[in-house]
This record gives C-alpha cells, structure tokens and sequence, in this order.
C-alpha cells in the first residue's frame, strides 16, 4: 500500500502546480486586457522592500539554524536535523516573512499610524474624564 500512495501524491501535486500556474497566467492575461498595471512605482518599491527584509531575516535564520545545528549535537547532545526538515524550514521562513512584509508595506501607507491612534484615545479619555469631573463638581 505504500508504494501505491506516492504516485498518487506525485500525480496530486504536478496537477496543482498546473492549476495554480494556469491561474497565475490567467490573472495576468485578464488584468493586462483591461489595462490595469502589472507594476507600478509603488508596487516596485514595495517589493523591494520586502525582498531585501526577507533577505536579512532569512540569512538570520539560516545563521541561527546552523549555529543550533553545531552546538546542539556538539555541545546538548542534541540528536541531528535531518537536511531535507532545514530546507523546508528556510523555505517556509523566506516565504512567510516575504508575504508578511509585502502585507505590511503595502498597508503602511494606507493606515493611520499607531501614534495617531494613540492621540487620538488619549483626546477622548481626556474628554470624558473633564466631562465626569464638570458633573461630580456641580453636584458637590
């Protein structure tokens, strides 16, 4: 029976490879069709942005995980990380964090700053508290 799984799970994934990258084309197609820009200014700067984040936080993590690798079966006698589970990890590391900051600069100029939040809770708690303390002066 397990023999009979992988060509399934093969067969599986080269299918939704297909499909994504038809989808991929697709979209691309139908979005230069109706002349909306691929790539802007923005876009640009965003992406590189996030590029060189993903970047920093990738060899970050590749460093940390090669310095547990050394000490830990060295020094903790830790037993040791099989090749194919560190791939996977600095794989899903770099394409988290790159979607993650794409995410976040791209929202960074769309939103209110957290400061500006901020101000503005403190100006309604000031607010309410002259308020509470106009009643409690007028009633004494």
């Amino acid at each position: 029976m397990t023999g009979f799984v992988w060509p399934i799970i093969l067969i599986l994934n080269a299918v939704l490879v297909l499909l994504v990258g038809v989808f991929v084309l697709w979209k691309l197609h139908k979005d230069r069709k109706s002349g909306y820009p691929t790539k802007d200014e923005r876009t640009i700067k965003i992406s590189g942005k996030a590029a060189i984040g993903t970047y920093w936080i990738s060899l970050a993590f590749m460093i940390s995980l090669a310095l547990f690798i050394i000490f830990g079966t060295e020094f903790l006698a830790l037993p040791e990380l099989d090749a194919g589970w560190a791939i996977i990890a600095i794989m899903l590391v770099s394409g988290i964090s790159n979607a993650l900051l794409q995410w976040y600069y791209s929202r960074e100029q769309d939103t209110i700053s957290l400061k500006t939040i901020w101000q503005g809770w403190l100006e309604y708690a000031e607010k309410l508290y002259c308020t509470w303390r106009r009643e409690n002066t007028i009633r004494r």
